[in-house]
């Protein structure tokens, strides 16, 4: 065999492993990619809690390399709801999470729901889902994030006052590790946020401002 022929068969079978080798990369690219896949379902008419948590969600989703499969319902029956988790299920997602369903599901729930892979983010129906992630129950009135402007002019003036901001970023933040640390171990579990009290020496102090920003 001539040389000449020898380094052309050598090239062939080098393109040809170059090839397997990329096909392979992108295979386990896609599989990863899958495994690595967060589903969440909020209100076609968007609550002012889930900007804040969508927020959350996505940053930690950005600077943990995972995707999100992000769904808009309006009317949906539970038996829908569950076609919609096996369907993520049957896709590898590695977790879902429910925001606020009680303003999407048409049917009134009389059952309790037991998702292994499913985080639900609700006020009303904590007794009607495994693994709840809500605020804790205060009898006082409650912010969201951003805080309204003249709320923290009332604050800034009134040295006495103080008010119930919820974090809504945290919540998403940590449904989201919280779902990633569990993918494996079980279920997920439950998150219960305790309500941060604000008053003028906080808001003073600057440790805050995320908080207060419109």
């Amino acid at each position: 065999m001539k040389n000449s022929e020898r380094k052309q068969m050598l090239l062939e079978v080098l393109i040809m492993l170059l090839g397997l080798i990329f096909a392979q990369y992108i295979i386990t690219r896609a599989e990863f990619a899958k495994e690595k896949t967060v589903a969440v379902v909020l209100p076609q008419n968007n609550i002012e809690d889930c900007v804040g948590i969508m927020d959350g969600i996505r940053y930690y989703a950005k600077y943990n390399d995972i995707l999100l499969d992000v769904w808009y319902e309006d009317n949906i029956s539970v038996s829908e709801l569950e076609e919609l988790i096996a369907q993520e299920e049957q896709n590898h997602a590695m977790g879902m999470i429910l925001l606020y369903p009680e303003c999407y599901i048409e049917d009134t729930l009389s059952e309790y729901y037991d998702y292994r892979n499913v985080l639900v983010v609700t006020d009303t129906l904590r007794e009607h889902f495994s693994n709840i992630a809500t605020f804790e129950r205060i009898d006082e009135r409650t912010y969201s994030i951003p805080v309204p402007s003249n709320v923290i002019k009332q604050v800034m003036e009134d040295g006495d006052r103080y008010i119930y901001i919820k974090n809504t970023y945290q919540l998403g933040y940590r449904g989201m590790e919280l779902i990633e640390k569990t993918r494996y171990s079980g279920a997920i579990g439950d998150i219960c946020l305790e309500y941060m009290k604000v008053d003028r020496t906080a808001i003073e102090k600057g440790e805050i401002d995320f908080l207060l920003t419109e």
